[in-house]
Protein backbone atom coordinates (compact mmCIF):
# COMPACT_ATOMS: atom_id res chain seq x y z
CA UNK A 1 0.00 0.00 0.00
CA UNK A 2 0.91 3.69 -0.26
CA UNK A 3 1.57 4.96 3.26
CA UNK A 4 1.69 8.57 2.05
CA UNK A 5 -1.90 8.91 0.92
CA UNK A 6 -3.52 5.68 2.17
CA UNK A 7 -5.33 5.13 -1.14
CA UNK A 8 -7.07 1.73 -1.45
CA UNK A 9 -5.89 -0.59 -4.21
CA UNK A 10 -8.48 -1.20 -6.93
CA UNK A 11 -8.68 -4.53 -8.78
CA UNK A 12 -5.23 -5.88 -7.86
CA UNK A 13 -3.73 -8.80 -9.84
CA UNK A 14 -3.49 -10.79 -6.59
CA UNK A 15 -4.92 -10.52 -3.07
CA UNK A 16 -3.75 -11.24 0.49
CA UNK A 17 -5.21 -13.91 2.76
CA UNK A 18 -4.87 -11.42 5.63
CA UNK A 19 -3.61 -7.83 5.39
CA UNK A 20 0.10 -8.03 4.54
CA UNK A 21 0.01 -11.84 4.45
CA UNK A 22 0.29 -14.39 1.65
CA UNK A 23 -0.40 -13.27 -1.92
CA UNK A 24 -2.35 -15.44 -4.34
CA UNK A 25 -5.15 -15.15 -6.90
CA UNK A 26 -8.10 -13.25 -5.46
CA UNK A 27 -10.89 -15.51 -4.26
CA UNK A 28 -12.70 -16.60 -1.09
CA UNK A 29 -9.46 -17.44 0.72
CA UNK A 30 -7.62 -14.30 -0.49
CA UNK A 31 -9.77 -11.16 -0.49
CA UNK A 32 -7.66 -8.32 0.94
CA UNK A 33 -6.26 -5.89 -1.63
CA UNK A 34 -4.23 -3.99 0.94
CA UNK A 35 -4.42 -2.96 4.58
CA UNK A 36 -7.79 -1.56 5.72
CA UNK A 37 -8.20 2.20 5.51
CA UNK A 38 -7.00 3.59 8.85
CA UNK A 39 -8.99 6.80 8.90
CA UNK A 40 -12.40 5.51 7.85
CA UNK A 41 -15.38 7.71 8.75
CA UNK A 42 -17.13 6.71 11.97
CA UNK A 43 -20.69 6.89 10.60
CA UNK A 44 -20.21 6.10 6.92
CA UNK A 45 -19.47 2.71 5.42
CA UNK A 46 -16.10 2.23 3.77
CA UNK A 47 -14.56 -0.94 2.39
CA UNK A 48 -12.32 -2.55 5.02
CA UNK A 49 -10.45 -4.92 2.71
CA UNK A 50 -8.22 -2.27 1.15
CA UNK A 51 -9.97 -2.57 -2.22
CA UNK A 52 -12.08 0.62 -2.55
CA UNK A 53 -15.79 0.72 -3.20
CA UNK A 54 -18.52 2.51 -5.11
CA UNK A 55 -22.19 1.75 -5.86
CA UNK A 56 -24.36 0.32 -3.08
CA UNK A 57 -25.95 -2.96 -4.20
CA UNK A 58 -29.21 -4.39 -2.95
CA UNK A 59 -29.47 -2.82 0.52
CA UNK A 60 -32.17 -4.75 2.32
CA UNK A 61 -33.63 -5.66 5.71
CA UNK A 62 -33.85 -9.42 6.20
CA UNK A 63 -37.13 -10.11 8.02
CA UNK A 64 -36.08 -13.67 8.89
CA UNK A 65 -33.15 -12.73 11.14
CA UNK A 66 -33.82 -9.03 11.75
CA UNK A 67 -30.57 -7.84 10.14
CA UNK A 68 -29.87 -4.93 7.78
CA UNK A 69 -27.62 -5.74 4.83
CA UNK A 70 -25.62 -3.31 2.73
CA UNK A 71 -23.87 -4.71 -0.33
CA UNK A 72 -21.54 -2.68 -2.51
CA UNK A 73 -19.17 -2.85 -5.45
CA UNK A 74 -15.84 -3.99 -4.03
CA UNK A 75 -12.94 -3.63 -6.45
CA UNK A 76 -11.38 -7.05 -6.69
CA UNK A 77 -12.07 -10.14 -8.82
CA UNK A 78 -11.29 -13.82 -9.10
CA UNK A 79 -9.46 -14.84 -12.30
CA UNK A 80 -10.10 -14.27 -15.16
CA UNK A 81 -12.26 -11.31 -14.16
CA UNK A 82 -11.58 -7.60 -13.85
CA UNK A 83 -14.12 -6.81 -11.12
CA UNK A 84 -15.86 -5.43 -9.21
CA UNK A 85 -17.77 -7.96 -7.06
CA UNK A 86 -20.33 -7.82 -4.22
CA UNK A 87 -18.96 -6.59 -0.89
CA UNK A 88 -21.06 -6.94 2.25
CA UNK A 89 -21.78 -5.14 5.54
CA UNK A 90 -24.40 -6.00 8.18
CA UNK A 91 -26.03 -4.14 11.06
CA UNK A 92 -28.84 -4.54 13.56
CA UNK A 93 -29.29 -0.83 14.26
CA UNK A 94 -28.02 1.07 11.16
CA UNK A 95 -25.29 2.65 13.32
CA UNK A 96 -22.88 -0.14 14.17
CA UNK A 97 -21.79 -2.16 11.12
CA UNK A 98 -19.68 -5.27 10.64
CA UNK A 99 -17.71 -6.01 7.48
CA UNK A 100 -18.21 -9.50 6.07
CA UNK A 101 -16.47 -11.48 3.31
CA UNK A 102 -17.36 -10.92 -0.33
CA UNK A 103 -20.93 -12.14 -0.81
CA UNK A 104 -21.05 -12.79 -4.58
CA UNK A 105 -17.90 -13.55 -6.59
CA UNK A 106 -17.44 -13.30 -10.32
CA UNK A 107 -17.21 -16.70 -11.98
CA UNK A 108 -17.61 -18.86 -8.91
CA UNK A 109 -20.08 -19.88 -6.23
CA UNK A 110 -18.23 -19.63 -2.91
CA UNK A 111 -20.82 -21.82 -1.16
CA UNK A 112 -20.27 -24.80 -3.48
CA UNK A 113 -16.91 -24.18 -5.14
CA UNK A 114 -18.56 -24.38 -8.58
CA UNK A 115 -17.23 -22.17 -11.37
CA UNK A 116 -19.20 -20.62 -14.20
CA UNK A 117 -18.49 -18.46 -17.27
CA UNK A 118 -21.71 -16.46 -17.38
CA UNK A 119 -20.50 -13.85 -14.86
CA UNK A 120 -16.75 -14.45 -14.75
CA UNK A 121 -15.77 -10.89 -15.75
CA UNK A 122 -17.51 -8.94 -12.99
CA UNK A 123 -20.58 -8.51 -10.79
CA UNK A 124 -22.11 -5.08 -11.26
CA UNK A 125 -24.82 -3.19 -9.32
CA UNK A 126 -27.85 -5.35 -8.56
CA UNK A 127 -30.87 -5.10 -6.30
CA UNK A 128 -32.56 -7.11 -3.56
CA UNK A 129 -36.25 -8.00 -3.43
CA UNK A 130 -38.26 -9.57 -0.61
CA UNK A 131 -40.19 -12.44 -2.18
CA UNK A 132 -42.85 -14.61 -0.50
CA UNK A 133 -41.60 -18.18 -0.40
CA UNK A 134 -37.91 -17.31 -0.70
CA UNK A 135 -37.27 -17.64 3.05
CA UNK A 136 -37.20 -20.74 5.25
CA UNK A 137 -40.40 -22.83 5.24
CA UNK A 138 -42.01 -20.54 2.68
CA UNK A 139 -41.48 -17.28 4.55
CA UNK A 140 -40.73 -13.89 3.01
CA UNK A 141 -37.06 -13.89 2.03
CA UNK A 142 -34.30 -11.97 0.25
CA UNK A 143 -33.43 -12.61 -3.40
CA UNK A 144 -30.59 -10.77 -5.14
CA UNK A 145 -30.78 -10.14 -8.90
CA UNK A 146 -27.50 -8.83 -10.25
CA UNK A 147 -25.90 -8.08 -13.63
CA UNK A 148 -23.12 -10.48 -14.48
CA UNK A 149 -20.56 -9.43 -17.05
CA UNK A 150 -19.58 -12.17 -19.47
CA UNK A 151 -16.96 -12.66 -22.19
CA UNK A 152 -18.29 -13.93 -25.51
CA UNK A 153 -15.20 -16.07 -26.02
CA UNK A 154 -16.13 -18.09 -22.93
CA UNK A 155 -19.92 -17.73 -22.70
CA UNK A 156 -22.55 -18.38 -25.35
CA UNK A 157 -25.33 -15.84 -25.92
CA UNK A 158 -23.21 -12.95 -24.62
CA UNK A 159 -23.69 -10.38 -27.39
CA UNK A 160 -24.19 -7.40 -25.06
CA UNK A 161 -21.66 -8.60 -22.50
CA UNK A 162 -24.24 -8.36 -19.72
CA UNK A 163 -26.86 -10.73 -18.35
CA UNK A 164 -29.02 -11.00 -15.25
CA UNK A 165 -28.46 -13.67 -12.62
CA UNK A 166 -29.94 -14.54 -9.24
CA UNK A 167 -28.41 -15.40 -5.87
CA UNK A 168 -30.02 -16.47 -2.58
CA UNK A 169 -28.72 -17.34 0.90
CA UNK A 170 -27.04 -20.76 0.85
CA UNK A 171 -28.29 -21.66 4.36
CA UNK A 172 -31.04 -19.18 5.05
CA UNK A 173 -32.28 -20.66 8.31
CA UNK A 174 -28.88 -21.36 9.88
CA UNK A 175 -26.85 -18.39 8.60
CA UNK A 176 -28.06 -15.42 10.66
CA UNK A 177 -25.86 -12.87 8.87
CA UNK A 178 -26.36 -14.37 5.39
CA UNK A 179 -22.61 -14.63 4.88
CA UNK A 180 -22.85 -17.38 2.27
CA UNK A 181 -24.77 -16.92 -0.98
CA UNK A 182 -25.42 -19.39 -3.75
CA UNK A 183 -26.19 -18.78 -7.40
CA UNK A 184 -29.36 -20.14 -8.95
CA UNK A 185 -29.21 -23.19 -11.19
CA UNK A 186 -31.50 -21.20 -13.53
CA UNK A 187 -28.80 -18.60 -14.24
CA UNK A 188 -28.60 -16.66 -16.46
CA UNK A 189 -32.23 -15.66 -15.94
CA UNK A 190 -32.02 -13.00 -18.70
CA UNK A 191 -29.46 -12.91 -21.52
CA UNK A 192 -28.20 -9.98 -23.58
CA UNK A 193 -29.50 -7.17 -21.43
CA UNK A 194 -28.02 -4.13 -19.70
CA UNK A 195 -26.78 -3.43 -16.18
CA UNK A 196 -28.48 -2.11 -13.05
CA UNK A 197 -31.61 -4.20 -12.54
CA UNK A 198 -34.01 -2.46 -10.17
CA UNK A 199 -35.62 -3.92 -7.10
CA UNK A 200 -38.63 -5.75 -8.48
CA UNK A 201 -42.15 -4.46 -7.85
CA UNK A 202 -45.40 -6.38 -7.78
CA UNK A 203 -48.44 -5.47 -9.88
CA UNK A 204 -52.04 -5.57 -8.68
CA UNK A 205 -52.39 -8.82 -10.65
CA UNK A 206 -49.63 -10.45 -8.59
CA UNK A 207 -46.98 -10.39 -11.33
CA UNK A 208 -43.46 -9.06 -10.83
CA UNK A 209 -41.67 -6.39 -12.86
CA UNK A 210 -38.13 -5.03 -12.90
CA UNK A 211 -36.31 -2.62 -15.17
CA UNK A 212 -32.70 -2.28 -16.27
CA UNK A 213 -30.50 0.72 -17.08
CA UNK A 214 -31.82 0.98 -20.65
CA UNK A 215 -35.50 1.26 -19.58
CA UNK A 216 -36.23 -2.36 -20.57
CA UNK A 217 -38.90 -3.97 -18.40
CA UNK A 218 -38.97 -7.68 -17.58
CA UNK A 219 -41.70 -9.72 -15.92
CA UNK A 220 -42.19 -12.84 -13.82
CA UNK A 221 -45.72 -14.21 -13.67
CA UNK A 222 -45.75 -15.22 -9.99
CA UNK A 223 -43.74 -15.60 -6.78
CA UNK A 224 -42.93 -19.14 -7.89
CA UNK A 225 -41.64 -17.95 -11.27
CA UNK A 226 -39.54 -15.27 -9.56
CA UNK A 227 -37.88 -17.85 -7.32
CA UNK A 228 -37.45 -20.27 -10.24
CA UNK A 229 -35.76 -17.56 -12.32
CA UNK A 230 -38.42 -17.54 -15.04
CA UNK A 231 -38.50 -14.05 -16.52
CA UNK A 232 -39.69 -12.70 -19.86
CA UNK A 233 -39.10 -9.47 -21.77
CA UNK A 234 -41.97 -6.96 -21.82
CA UNK A 235 -40.34 -4.04 -23.65
CA UNK A 236 -38.96 -0.57 -23.12
CA UNK A 237 -41.08 1.95 -21.27
CA UNK A 238 -41.01 5.58 -22.52
CA UNK A 239 -41.99 6.66 -19.00
CA UNK A 240 -38.79 5.27 -17.43
CA UNK A 241 -35.78 7.38 -18.32
CA UNK A 242 -32.56 5.62 -19.26
CA UNK A 243 -30.26 6.14 -16.28
CA UNK A 244 -28.19 4.24 -13.77
CA UNK A 245 -29.30 2.54 -10.54
CA UNK A 246 -33.06 2.79 -11.13
CA UNK A 247 -35.67 1.89 -8.52
CA UNK A 248 -39.45 2.04 -8.45
CA UNK A 249 -40.92 2.28 -4.94
CA UNK A 250 -44.61 1.88 -4.02
CA UNK A 251 -45.98 4.63 -1.83
CA UNK A 252 -47.97 3.69 1.31
CA UNK A 253 -51.71 3.34 1.17
CA UNK A 254 -54.09 5.86 2.72
CA UNK A 255 -54.33 6.28 6.46
CA UNK A 256 -57.41 4.36 7.62
CA UNK A 257 -60.45 6.62 7.52
CA UNK A 258 -59.10 8.86 4.75
CA UNK A 259 -59.50 6.51 1.79
CA UNK A 260 -62.08 8.65 -0.05
CA UNK A 261 -59.98 11.82 0.22
CA UNK A 262 -56.89 9.90 -0.83
CA UNK A 263 -58.63 8.49 -3.92
CA UNK A 264 -60.18 11.85 -4.84
CA UNK A 265 -56.79 13.56 -4.77
CA UNK A 266 -55.51 11.25 -7.53
CA UNK A 267 -52.15 10.96 -5.79
CA UNK A 268 -49.19 9.07 -7.25
CA UNK A 269 -48.77 5.43 -6.26
CA UNK A 270 -45.03 5.00 -6.88
CA UNK A 271 -41.76 6.93 -6.88
CA UNK A 272 -39.25 6.31 -9.68
CA UNK A 273 -35.62 6.99 -8.70
CA UNK A 274 -32.58 7.04 -11.01
CA UNK A 275 -29.03 8.40 -11.05
CA UNK A 276 -28.38 10.55 -14.12
CA UNK A 277 -25.18 12.56 -14.18
CA UNK A 278 -25.45 13.31 -10.49
CA UNK A 279 -29.08 14.44 -10.36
Amino acid sequence: GDDDDDVPVRNPPQCYDVPGGELADCGPSHQFCDVPFENAPAYHLMDQQGCAENDPNGPVFDPVHGVFHHFYQIHLAAPPGSGPDYGHFVSKNLIEWAALPVAIWNGLDASTGATMAYDDVAIYTGSATLVPGAGPTGALGVVQIYPGLCDGSRQDNCQTGTLLAMATPADYEGDELLVNWTKSAANPIVNNTQRDPSTAWKTAAGEWRLRTYDSMVYGAASDEDFIAGTWYEIGKSPDLRTCECPSLYPLPASTPGFEDAYDAADLPTHVHKTSCGGD
